[in-house]
Order: structure tokens, then sequence, then C-alpha cells
């Protein structure tokens, strides 16, 4: 049976804290903190321990107007669109490519009964 233990705190550097920090993601053992300019920042975590953050290089992520979802797939960032566009950034080593459009993929809201939502991939 799977179970959800108690909460332990992580010691370090605070993650997300300044004003201008707009998504936060996971990718292996970093923090990803995205700002509303779009930089990228990274926190390295050890154990319990929380690493100071660093930028990485490479294009502005998520800092349009338009981009409305942010997720990880594998390496990649993944920026959803208000109007359903997928682009995906892959980071390589401490290194942002630039991204590139999956065009004909439309993510669909569906609202569901329940208030949630459920969420459909279109071709």
């Amino acid at each position: 049976m799977e179970e959800v233990f108690n909460a332990v705190q992580l010691c370090g550097s605070a993650v997300a804290a300044n004003p201008q920090d707009r998504w936060v993601v996971v990718i292996g053992n970093r923090i990803i903190v995205i700002t509303d300019d779009g930089r990228v920042f990274a926190h390295e975590i050890t154990g319990n321990s929380i690493g100071t953050p660093f930028q990485l290089s490479g294009p502005a992520v998520a800092a349009n107007t338009q981009d409305r979802w942010v997720v990880v797939m594998g390496i990649r960032i993944i920026v959803i669109t208000d109007n359903g566009r997928v682009f995906a950034h892959e980071i390589q080593a401490i290194a942002l490519e630039l991204p590139f459009s999956y065009p004909v993929l439309r993510l669909q809201q569906i609202p569901r009964i329940d208030g949630l939502w459920k969420f459909r991939i279109a071709f």
C-alpha cells in the first residue's frame, strides 16, 4: 500500500521568494524557478538541502502574456498558451535550448461536473 509520510522542511536557500518569480517546476533533483520576464533559475537539491540558485542561460521562457501553463516533461519545460499552442524548451546541462512548437497539437479544457478540469489533447 502506498502512503504519504510527514513533511520534512528542507534547509538552505529560499525558493521563489521574489515578487517576480512566476512559475515553479521540478526537473530531476532541481527546483526550477521562472520569472515573469522569462529568466530561469535552478536550485540543486541534495538530500534535505536546497542549493543556492543559479541562472540558466538561453532564451526567455513563458514570458508572453498569452502563456498560461508551465509543466515539465522529462528534460523539457513545456509552455502552453491560452489558445492551446504548446512550446517546449529542452534543458541541456545548465543551458536552455530555443523552444520548438508542436503546431498541430491542441490542449482542450473540458469542464467536469465536480468543478475540476479535464484536459484532452487534440491533433
